[in-house]
């Protein structure tokens, strides 16, 4: 089984077979072929315009060559009304052109690991939950989790509560059982 590849030539014949129909005033006929300035007049057929779009794009020879390259090498022989934008949204439909698109991104730097805690309560993470029903005279929780055992603490508390009070309350409920943490890190917001 033989497939033939459109050409420039094949192109040219299907514009001729199309006759000279709806053809604008600025356009000239030469042996046939419509002219637009030096350029090959394509008239409004969506088959023509696909063999050209295929023969510069999607060919062996050509092989993707984005939506610049693409209108570069069309505007060189064929000229027809809002080409670009018919370039454009073809490539823009093109698999394999999205798949292999260049990212216009800054390339994310490696993550970096934290360092593991030498013993429990450490290294503490702390967090405030608010917006709870009121229940025994209290909206929210402050809560204190080891980063090593992943032990956490629920303290009852309010949302009103200031820095002062969170301290206080760690003082109370963590520090006397647990001892000063080397690391604490608050929740980043």
């Amino acid at each position: 089984m033989e497939t033939t590849l459109p050409s420039d030539e094949h192109i040219r014949e299907l514009i001729q077979a199309k006759g000279n129909q709806c053809i604008p005033d600025d356009v000239v006929v030469v042996d046939g072929i419509p002219y637009h300035d030096d350029w090959v007049y394509v008239p409004d057929v969506p088959a023509i315009k696909l063999h050209i779009l295929w023969l510069y794009h999607d060919s062996p020879i050509t092989r993707h060559l984005g939506q610049s390259g693409m209108y570069e090498l069309v505007k060189q022989g064929y000229w027809w009304p809002n080409m670009a934008a018919y370039i454009r949204a073809y490539v823009k439909g093109c698999h394999t052109c999205a798949q292999n698109k260049h990212t216009t991104q800054k390339t994310p730097g490696t993550m970096q690991p934290l360092p593991a805690p030498l013993g429990p309560w450490e290294w503490t993470q702390s967090d405030h939950i608010t917006g709870l029903p009121r229940s025994q005279g209290h909206n929210a929780i402050y809560v204190v989790m080891d980063h090593l055992t992943k032990m956490t603490h629920f303290i009852p508390t309010n949302t009103r509560a200031t820095t002062e009070d969170l301290v206080q309350l760690h003082l109370k409920h963590m520090w006397k059982h647990h001892r000063v943490p080397v690391m604490k890190s608050p929740q980043p917001p």
